[in-house]
């Protein structure tokens, strides 16, 4: 659906356009909905008629989200054709490539890559741009109702692009996605397919995919097949933060914040009854503005894909026991473990368990070092 008006009829005091915009939003009632918009006069007409959406839509109880492109120095270079125009069939849209296809041609700019992020927690996505159009994204809204059939993606889904770490028990890369662009696949299992665990699996990959922070890295999808049990996760630019200590010269005001923004990641995951159990710099990532991410909940927080973790670490250590590179993982780990843990493997992991390792964190950031390096 195509809405683009600078001039609009009335109907019952809200104009038709309104009218017909909402309409699509009566679906998603109790739903949030996203507004990007262009920065507007506070009475003009453009801005008459995004603030009478807004008003239509919280009166449906739904959730209104906005982003002001302008505040954000965007450049409004896209239109609608730059983004669909080149589809061979108009009847099968796919937002998210022909959206990475426009930003290739550089008519898209970064910023609204950055913000469209947002469009996973959004049931209704409305664009409002240069020319006063805006344009909902139906595709997307099927995007946010996540069954466990959503998340349940399949190899052929990836293209491999490069290795980006291999450690003590799986392999990292980053690949292509269609709908997401540039993300990270993480190899939790590399055994034979164990479908008495599918089911749970798939629940926790739920649970997972459900988190939604700014300082948490975000699941976009699970892999469970034969040789091949691995998270699909947002991609996150500059890498883990020990990384990024050690080649950037970072100002102090830049790791207190990291460390305001570590503390805010953890009190969201308190918040969600979910203690991580492998807090270190290498799980803590960093994006191109320097704001940071924590990484690694599937593999430490939830208990099938943790069982997967420890039985895939157990076979590489069989098959690579000579392997460097697999103990200096364990001792990374091993470093920023709470004392009850290393007396015991069977002890519980609970809140006071991710405190230590946050202190030992915080160490290291100043330090730029590891522990014992």
């Amino acid at each position: 659906m195509t809405w683009a008006t600078t001039q609009g009829t009335m109907v019952g005091g809200v104009p038709s356009e309104c009218r017909e915009l909402v309409g699509v939003g009566c679906q998603s009632r109790g739903r949030k909905v996203l507004i990007f918009y262009a920065h507007q006069e506070p009475k003009s007409l453009n801005g008459s008629l995004k603030n009478c959406a807004v008003e239509e839509l919280r009166k449906q109880d739904c959730n209104v989200i906005m982003s002001d492109l302008y505040a954000m120095q965007f450049e409004p270079r896209a239109t609608r054709n730059d983004i669909i125009g080149c589809l061979h069939k108009s009847e099968h849209v796919d937002d998210g490539v022909e959206s990475w296809e426009a930003y290739k041609r550089r008519c898209l700019a970064s910023d609204l890559i950055e913000e469209q992020r947002k469009v996973q927690e959004a049931k209704l996505v409305i664009f409002q741009i240069q020319d006063y159009c805006i344009f909902v994204n139906p595709k997307l809204l099927e995007a946010t109702d996540m069954s466990l059939e959503d998340i349940h993606m399949n190899t052929q889904d990836l293209l491999q692009k490069e290795e980006l770490d291999a450690g003590g028990f799986g392999m990292v890369s980053l690949c292509y996605h269609k709908k997401y662009g540039l993300v990270v696949l993480k190899t939790v299992y590399t055994g034979p397919q164990r479908t008495e665990y599918n089911a749970s699996l798939l629940e926790e990959g739920k649970i997972m995919r459900k988190l939604s922070h700014d300082r948490v890295v975000k699941l976009l999808g699970i892999i469970l097949e034969d040789g091949n049990y691995s998270l699909v996760m947002e991609y996150v630019h500059k890498g883990n933060l020990m990384k990024v200590l050690k080649t950037s010269t970072i100002p102090l005001s830049v790791k207190g914040r990291f460390i305001l923004e570590i503390v805010e990641g953890m009190l969201y995951l308190n918040e969600q009854s979910l203690v991580h159990k492998d807090l270190k710099p290498e799980n803590i990532l960093v994006d191109d503005d320097f704001h940071i991410k924590i990484a690694d909940l599937g593999v430490a927080c939830f208990k099938n894909w943790s069982r997967l973790t420890k039985e895939e670490t157990s076979r590489q250590r069989k098959i690579k026991s000579n392997s460097k590179s697999a103990s200096r993982s364990a001792a990374g780990t091993l470093f920023y473990m709470a004392p009850e843990h290393l007396l015991s493997v069977n002890t519980k992991p609970v809140e006071k368990s991710d405190v230590y390792s946050f202190g030992i964190v915080l160490w290291a950031i100043f330090a730029n070092k590891e522990p014992y390096e």
